[in-house]
């Protein structure tokens, strides 16, 4: 099983032999963001207005339920790319096994596995005013986030801690299908043709970073 340190390594390599050089705002395909919570997808949207880019008012949402685009399957893809608005959309949940590469750019940030969930308490913990501890906390969270959002609809249905090497390589396989991957955080941060500007949520804080905790939740992350 990779680590993600080897994952990252490993996407390296591989964006390396794909070559992907396009002037992305003059062609026709839509660029299609992954957005996993708490891992730059504001800055990301943000930079996307400031590029030029035509996106959506929410968070560069297309859909009040945060998914894109019209439904998981290729005809449903199509069809909104040829009815669409947008230059850069974003799905907030998870992934479709059908990626339609003849309309759309893929593009995801990923981050250090327990990094994204301290990150995502601390917002939990700062916006609702909750009295709860990360260890308590990650009890009520599905394990291995970044992996279910990318290993798309079969792994939602997966039980907490039941998910499998077969769900960890559809999900890499689904990876691979991506034009471009930034880790958030790790090297250069930007995408060809879109530099990440500010930090879109970015606020004051004094709260104190917990210690790790429960690493069964990041087992595949």
């Amino acid at each position: 099983m990779l680590t993600f340190m080897a994952l990252v390594s490993a996407w390296g390599a591989f964006g390396d032999k794909q070559g992907v050089h396009r002037e992305l705002r003059n062609s026709a395909k839509i660029v299609y963001y992954l957005h996993i919570h708490k891992s730059g997808g504001s800055t990301v949207c943000h930079s996307a207005r400031v590029a030029g880019f035509s996106t959506a008012p929410s968070n560069c949402n297309v859909q009040p339920d945060q998914r894109c685009c019209n439904g998981d399957t290729l005809e449903d893809q199509q069809m909104f790319a040829q009815d669409y608005r947008y230059t850069f959309v974003a799905n907030e949940r998870h992934m479709i096994d059908n990626f339609d590469k003849a309309h759309y750019h893929y593009i995801t940030t990923l981050r250090p596995p327990m990094q994204r969930y301290i990150s995502h308490y601390l917002h939990v913990k700062r916006a609702y005013n909750m009295q709860i501890t990360f260890k308590e906390w990650m009890r009520g969270q599905p394990d291995n986030w970044m992996v279910r959002m990318l290993c798309g609809p079969g792994c939602q249905r997966v039980n907490k801690h039941q998910l499998t090497n077969a769900h960890y390589q559809h999900a890499w396989a689904n990876l691979c299908k991506f034009d471009e991957v930034v880790f958030w955080g790790l090297g250069k941060q930007a995408f060809l043709h879109l530099p990440l500007v500010g930090h879109a949520n970015s606020k004051p804080t004094k709260q104190a970073r917990p210690a790790p905790c429960c690493e069964e939740m990041v087992r595949w992350d």
